[in-house]
């Protein structure tokens, strides 16, 4: 089975790529931001910013992977759905591509 090139709607599969790797940072930040918040009333202050940032850097190593194969695989299915023709081709894409992201990210910090 055969696909051009022209069936593939690339725009639509770089912003969900992107989308995805944005969805896992906010979600990853709204964790962090839950667990300060936990702390400033445990503390009826200014919470321990060291023990913040030593929570965010082990949530995420250990979530981040996790969090970005859920969302390539919520965004790939949408692609796909929204893809009248190549569908399959334009799904893999996304999924290839947000991992692609999420690699350079994690290879740059």
């Amino acid at each position: 089975m055969k696909f051009p090139l022209k069936d593939i709607r690339w725009l639509l599969v770089l912003g969900a790529a992107v989308s995805v790797i944005i969805l896992s940072f906010l979600t990853l930040t709204g964790i962090s931001a839950v667990y300060a918040g936990k702390l400033a009333f445990q503390v009826r202050g200014s919470p321990d910013q060291a023990a913040i940032n030593q929570f965010a850097a082990s949530v995420s190593r250990r979530l981040m992977p996790w969090l970005q194969c859920g969302f390539a695989l919520l965004a790939a299915y949408q692609v796909a759905r929204r893809s009248a023709a190549a569908a399959t081709l334009n799904g893999v894409l996304t999924g290839v591509t947000a991992g692609l992201l999420g690699l350079a990210i994690a290879l740059a910090f």
